[in-house]
């Protein structure tokens, strides 16, 4: 039930978006009651980003990663036998690809994937939210 929404009126959905690099970060998306007398909704944005004086002394993974290495912390580390187990899949794709070319649908890079991925999400009536 929406209490703030009548019929004409279309709601925005509840996003949250991660940022990746270069700009990690965040953004809640809501509706929001406008500050009237209508009982009107808005979308809102409530950002974050993290600051760049915090990124400069975040400790960058890999240096995480030498660090465990150095003192024999293997949590992070796959073991030999994990990796070796985990190559039979993959033996077993790529020998399949041998025999049959898969068809992927390609896309441009740096766009939002391929169009293929717009149709299947709108037969369900459904949509990605690229531009927030």
């Amino acid at each position: 039930m929406h209490l703030y929404y009548s019929n004409c009126e279309q709601d925005a959905p509840n996003l949250l978006v991660l940022n990746v690099q270069p700009n990690e970060g965040f953004s809640l998306c809501v509706n929001g009651k406008k500050s009237n007398q209508n009982n009107e909704m808005q979308k809102v944005k409530l950002p974050y980003t993290m600051p760049i004086k915090d990124k400069m002394n975040t400790v960058d993974a890999y240096e995480n990663l030498i660090y465990d290495a150095l003192i024999g912390e293997q949590t992070n580390f796959t073991h030999w036998e994990e990796l070796k187990h985990s190559w039979k899949f993959v033996d077993d794709i790529e020998n399949v690809w041998k025999q049959e070319q898969p068809q992927f649908p390609n896309y441009v890079s740096g766009s939002y994937g391929p169009k293929e991925s717009e149709k299947l999400l709108s037969e369900d009536g459904l949509n990605w939210w690229n531009n927030l």
